[in-house]
């Protein structure tokens, strides 16, 4: 009986000019399938839960990389293309999925998702949700405004990013002894390869090499003058070791201690728990007026970006079937 509905369902499928298809019926291509699904005109001659896979983690990272916050990365060739991505998805993927088996797993990757997109609770955010920190300052200078590009090059951070410096650099320097006991490379070069403003010909550059990091991207550069001294292997393993180690002392010696600086002041200022929790900039708009102040802001209409969303999708998957080329973000 079986045998013969499924006959019949091919058959069915076979001469459906749109071959359209259950998918719930293809578990896999263990029986000889006498006709193959079209995707935009493509014959798709391949696992078919595995392609629909590969369409929706596409249109997720698609939408990713429109985010505000990462959208200049891709705007250009030339920006993409000086960053290891495969050691970023590597990282994150380290974190996620199978791997995420623990509480402190999963404490690890959301601090790093938020740190990496930010969205971690600065003042800055803050003020999205809630009035009354529209005149509170950065609680460890109590001067400027924050926000995660402030946090790097904040003078109240200055001795926690010198002791995230030292942890990391300490660190990799142990891994790499293990590792490569022939190498040359000593701690204050490892410190200039990884932290690229403490050399004294590039000062300036603490400011984007710490948000580089607190995104964890590791740029080709650093990978070119690691591998000067260690092999590929070595490496690679290096760098993911940066943006794991880099993130844990970020935390540990810069986000916690401004955490508990910012507990205190909203003590000062008499901020309750109970009135954080009163998101009044949320709520303080109809519903028409929030559309207003989004189109006027520039904002994409839901509809528009899912179309470009699903347009740049569409391009990319024919890109990879046609071509065998990716974006620069999956190489």
């Amino acid at each position: 009986m079986a045998d013969e509905i499924a006959k019949q369902g091919r058959d069915a499928a076979s001469c459906n000019n749109d071959r359209i298809v259950d998918i719930r019926r293809l578990c896999s291509f263990s029986f000889p399938l006498t006709f193959l699904p079209v995707w935009y005109n493509i014959s798709i001659d391949r696992h078919i839960r595995l392609f629909i896979r590969l369409v929706a983690d596409s249109l997720e990272e698609v939408q990713w990389s429109f985010n505000k916050y990462w959208s200049s990365y891709f705007e250009e060739t030339f920006t993409t293309s000086r960053w290891h991505w495969r050691l970023f998805w590597q990282y994150v993927n380290s974190l996620n999925k199978r791997h995420c088996l623990s509480f402190s797993t999963n404490d690890k990757f959301i601090h790093f998702i938020k740190c990496s997109n930010n969205l971690l609770p600065t003042i800055d955010n803050l003020r999205k949700q809630n009035n009354l920190y529209n005149q509170v300052r950065c609680p460890m200078c109590l001067h400027d405004d924050e926000d995660i590009r402030h946090i790097v090059i904040c003078p109240g951070h200055e001795d926690g990013f010198q002791q995230v410096e030292l942890e990391v650099t300490s660190k990799i320097m142990k891994f790499i002894k293990k590792s490569a006991s022939s190498t040359k490379i000593v701690q204050r070069q490892l410190e200039c390869i990884i932290f690229e403003y403490k050399d004294e010909a590039f000062p300036l550059l603490k400011e984007r090499n710490c948000i580089e990091l607190t995104r964890g991207l590791i740029s080709d550069t650093i990978i070119t003058k690691l591998r000067r001294f260690l092999s590929r292997k070595v490496t690679n393993e290096v760098v993911s070791r940066i943006i794991k180690h880099f993130h844990n002392a970020f935390r540990k010696y810069i986000w916690n201690p401004r955490c508990s600086e910012l507990n205190i002041l909203e003590a000062n200022l008499g901020i309750t728990k109970k009135d954080k929790m009163n998101t009044v900039r949320s709520h303080s708009y109809s519903i028409s007026q929030q559309l207003d102040i989004q189109q006027t802001h520039g904002t994409l209409d839901k509809s528009e970006f899912l179309h470009e969303a699903m347009t740049h999708c569409r391009n990319y998957i024919h890109s990879l079937i046609t071509k065998g080329s990716s974006q620069s973000w999956k190489t």
